[in-house]
């Protein structure tokens, strides 16, 4: 790296992320059916450095179909594979509808894209015909201080993402504040929501934890 790039870099990154999820995530057009008996060895011999931990669970599903003059009820099962990293910070799922990474550790994008495109190129190779409906990648901080004034994040939050609190004259009474903004890209749509969530709601606000969740 440039010694130029290396202190832009400085200047904007964490010591430390607040990253506590990363996800990565492609929805099939059409079911790979064939998941719910067999995985391809193939595929988990392409993760297995990466994810050597391989496990399975089926999944019952109530489905109810109305028509004009009665309804139906049916029960269909569906297989989902899991693959862990040593740490289990790490797992991918796939099934015959997702492939989905899921980070709990996060480090770097590189790692986080490659890890994702090993378990896409492998399942693509293994299904020629593979057609991707959605993709979706989320990012969810969860900004966690040991500090004594929980509404107080005036020294690490833009002020504009935290006007809310400043409605009510009783802010001693404020149990959660979160908020949604969705906007439209035309090649994809970003859902952001963000606050004070509040993790022991409806109490109120003792942890100072702010989060910045972003989904595309």
């Amino acid at each position: 790296m440039k010694k130029q790039n290396r202190k832009q870099m400085e200047e904007i990154c964490y010591n430390k992320n607040f990253i506590t999820e990363a996800i990565s995530k492609v929805e099939f057009l059409s079911p790979i059916d064939f998941l719910d008996d067999t995985l391809p060895k193939k595929f988990s011999d392409d993760i297995k450095d990466l994810f050597p931990i391989a496990e399975s669970r089926v999944l019952t599903n109530n489905i109810v179909d109305i028509g004009d003059k009665e309804i139906q009820r049916k029960t269909e099962e569906s297989t989902e594979w899991y693959f862990w990293n040593k740490e289990r910070t790490r797992k991918i799922t796939l099934s015959k509808n997702v492939l989905m990474l899921v980070q709990n550790q996060y480090s770097t994008f590189n790692d986080f894209r490659d890890e994702f495109l090993r378990a896409l190129n492998s399942i693509c190779s293994v299904y020629s015909d593979l057609v991707i409906k959605r993709y979706g990648v989320r990012y969810i901080n969860n900004i966690k201080l040991k500090e004594p004034n929980p509404l107080d994040w005036s020294k690490y939050i833009n002020p504009e993402l935290i006007a809310s609190i400043n409605i009510p004259k009783d802010r001693d009474r404020i149990s959660r504040t979160f908020h949604n903004l969705e906007m439209n890209y035309e090649e994809f749509n970003l859902r952001f929501n963000f606050g004070i969530h509040n993790p022991d709601y409806p109490a109120l606000i003792k942890q100072k934890v702010f989060i910045l969740d972003m989904d595309a």
